[in-house]
């Protein structure tokens, strides 16, 4: 049988031999399992966390410590959850964050094949390792300019872990970037069939 070093294993070993300074967390996909394990690693430093694929499907089974743990994470000023697609439908580009990275202090970074959940940190056969010296500092742009893009997110993942109800006061342009591409519609549409009706009522 194989000798595995599971990418939990890795990521302890990169936080201890980095252990001060802020924490940049990129995955394309996090569970709450993942969050969880994560929170409970970094305590006393302030934590990205980078989401590509943050829809609620991907947050919706949790044991119920996990949950009050992540509620505690995500309650902390110096967490920051971030989230990125690509907003319009039809335009070419990148679709979503894919990448997957650990960075401490824009100095050290961990890569690998790993999603923050429970599979990726201690099931799968994943592939995490340091970039070379000379690629540093173009990996550390490359992060800081994903995390620059970037948009709010703590409010989103907090309603799809059952942590806030929808209506809870929310920046309105923080609700817009986290809804979905159909309540971003029905946002747009709402207003527009109440004005028709009342154009149409106007003519009779």
């Amino acid at each position: 049988m194989m000798a595995v070093e599971l990418p939990s294993q890795q990521i302890e070993d990169f936080l201890d031999a980095h252990p001060d300074g802020p924490l940049t967390v990129l995955t394309f996909t996090p569970s709450v399992a993942g969050l969880a394990w994560l929170a409970s690693r970094t305590e006393g430093r302030p934590v990205t966390v980078l989401i590509g694929d943050a829809q609620p499907a991907r947050f919706a089974n949790a044991s119920k410590e996990d949950r009050e743990t992540v509620g505690a994470f995500l309650a902390r000023s110096d967490v920051k959850i971030l989230n990125w697609y690509r907003t319009a439908k039809n335009s070419s580009g990148p679709a979503s964050l894919h990448a997957k990275a650990f960075m401490v202090s824009d100095q050290a970074v961990l890569l690998g094949s790993a999603n923050l959940t429970n599979q990726g940190l201690h099931q799968n056969l994943e592939l995490m390792s340091r970039p070379h010296p000379d690629d540093l500092p173009r990996v550390v742009s490359q992060i800081k300019s994903y995390v620059d893009d970037a948009w709010d997110a703590k409010s989103r993942i907090r309603e799809a872990i059952g942590l806030q109800t929808r209506n809870e006061n929310q920046p309105l342009l923080e609700r817009w970037r986290s809804a979905s591409r159909k309540d971003q519609l029905l946002i747009i549409a709402a207003p527009l069939l109440v004005i028709l009706v009342l154009l149409v009522s106007a003519v009779r």
